[in-house]
């Protein structure tokens, strides 16, 4: 559970077109966070990794996320409010699991 594709890949050495293949799986999906561009290459944060993917080239990156839902409601991804908040979220990157981890322990008393 929460593993990514570059991830597995990595951490037994092997390619994720392989890894892909003997998964039986097909296409490329990225929906993580771009943490730095260096020329056509991405390096992707998602939400629960402490970790850094990449570099990944972009031509692997099917889509940018422009609108996101929420309790059933369309928001702009472009909303500044969203976009300071995102980038806060990328800044605490080393501090996720701690949060994460506190989070779910302050949820579960209500």
């Amino acid at each position: 559970k929460g593993d990514s594709l570059y991830g597995i890949a990595n951490k037994y050495g092997v390619s994720v077109e392989s890894l892909k293949s003997a998964n039986g799986l097909s296409g490329n999906l990225i929906i993580h966070r771009v943490y730095k561009r260096k020329g056509n290459m991405l390096y992707m944060v998602g939400d629960h990794q402490t970790e850094i993917e990449g570099p990944i080239e972009s031509k692997d990156a099917l889509g940018i996320m422009t609108h996101y839902i929420r309790n059933g409601k369309k928001h702009n991804a472009s909303n500044p409010i969203y976009c300071l908040l995102s980038r806060m979220w990328l800044l605490l990157r080393p501090f996720r699991k701690s949060i994460i981890t506190f989070g779910s322990r302050i949820k579960r008393l209500f």
